[in-house]
């Protein structure tokens, strides 16, 4: 069951960590135009 939850949580931090990069991305793409 603990290794279930590391694994949960490490998804969480990547997808949190991949979400904040796509939102920098956008940010930059509407700073250019």
């Amino acid at each position: 069951m603990k290794i279930f939850k590391d694994e949960d949580s490490r998804f969480i931090i990547i997808a949190s960590h991949l979400g904040s990069l796509c939102w920098q991305n956008k940010l930059r793409m509407h700073k250019l135009k």
